[in-house]
């Protein structure tokens, strides 16, 4: 199918806005997480299933994603899923809610965003495959400043005293009428490959490309895990910042990551992805070494700013270079590499919490250093795969 200049230019647009979208539907979870535990007066086991609700809901949307896209178009599942998101935060926040329910908004949210991630990468590998470049960089660059968009509303807006319910309305009802408007822009494929391979795709190895790919794409969501759950707890207990800076490390590698990628797909184009991605890694593995050695705050906020420059584009060229080499069928191949690599997600936090009880906070970044090397030979793999299945 070919499509005008007015037809692509929109639907990037409109892309580049489902992504933010997501970002906006992700972050409110650090801020309603703890209403909510305070709200139902939980105990830690309590809270911990309302966690876990999350990641199996996500878990379940991912594989689904695929046939949905493939039987319904990643234009209707988009819109159906974002309206799916934003009620469950905005449900999950009414002061009301019991615990059944709340279980089972939680899942229900795990699960939009789940068919979200996948949906949004089927969208953005088919743009590159009607533009002939790498744009999945790009694209997620506007997830991450939807999480740092909404992550920045909650607090302020929670400062000024208004009711948790009220805040999630403010970013949950203007995200439902963009879903609505961005939804006429994007392109509406079924994630099949509309150009079939001149040679015949043998099986064996597109399950090894998707297997490879999945564990990077795990590693890497294990690293962002250890970002987000231990950095401020390192700041904080090692570091001896105040509670007030100890998110630092976090919002400045979230802030690289979105530069990175908005950057990375030109940095891309340039020198390649094998070079951007194994050069990245072994940064990664320095800069999380690095960490586990310095209790200096400034040195400590620094490090996570250069990891973020590393690790920013690996997730993007990993599930690019999986849907332009699986053959056929892009929807089914982009599901099976997001739920295998959102196993990390879900892994990461239980071992790395397992490792710093037993050793000691330090040893969780050197041991995350040493999966960056791993991740990296992964990705070598799934990119020097590409001659063996075209």
């Amino acid at each position: 199918m070919t499509y005008t200049k007015l037809q692509i230019d929109r639907a990037k647009l409109a892309g580049k806005g489902a992504f933010l979208l997501t970002g906006m539907g992700i972050a409110p979870w650090a801020s309603i997480m703890p209403f909510v535990k305070d709200n139902l007066e939980l105990n830690e086991l309590y809270y911990t299933f309302l966690l876990l609700c999350f990641g199996i809901g996500a878990v379940v949307g991912m594989p689904l994603a695929g046939p949905l896209s493939k039987k319904f178009g990643v234009k209707r599942v988009l819109t159906l899923s974002f309206v799916s998101l934003f009620i469950c935060v905005a449900a999950i926040s009414i002061p009301s809610i019991d615990y059944i329910n709340c279980a089972l908004v939680i899942v229900i949210w795990g699960a939009s965003l789940g068919v979200t991630e996948v949906a949004n990468n089927i969208h953005g590998t088919y743009f590159e495959e009607i533009s002939k470049e790498h744009m999945l960089s790009g694209f997620h660059a506007f997830e991450t400043i939807g999480c740092l968009l909404a992550a920045f509303v909650f607090p302020i807006l929670l400062v000024l005293d208004i009711q948790v319910f009220y805040v999630s309305l403010c970013v949950c009802i203007p995200s439902v009428i963009l879903s609505l408007c961005i939804d006429r822009g994007l392109l509406n494929t079924h994630g099949i490959k509309e150009e079939k391979s001149k040679n015949n795709v043998q099986k064996l190895p597109v399950r090894t490309l998707i297997v490879v790919s999945g564990f990077a794409c795990m590693l890497m969501y294990l690293c962002e895990g250890l970002v987000y759950d231990w950095s401020g707890v390192y700041l904080f207990d090692k570091c001896k910042v105040s509670l007030n800076t100890a998110s630092l490390g976090y919002v400045f590698f979230q802030i690289t990551v979105a530069l990175f990628r908005l950057k990375g797909d030109l940095l891309i184009n340039l020198i390649g992805p094998t070079k951007v991605l194994v050069i990245g890694s072994i940064f990664a593995f320095i800069s999380l070494f690095l960490i586990s050695l310095s209790h200096n705050p400034y040195v400590v906020i620094v490090l996570f700013a250069l990891l973020g420059i590393c690790v920013a584009n690996i997730v993007p060229v990993i599930i690019s270079n999986a849907a332009q080499n699986c053959g056929e069928d892009k929807a089914k191949a982009i599901s099976l590499v997001g739920t295998l690599g959102y196993a990390g997600v879900m892994v990461g936090p239980a071992v790395l919490g397992f490792i710093a009880s037993i050793f000691s906070l330090d040893a969780i970044f050197a041991f995350s250093g040493f999966l960056m090397i791993v991740m990296g030979a992964l990705c070598f793999v799934a990119l020097k795969h590409k001659s063996k299945v075209n």
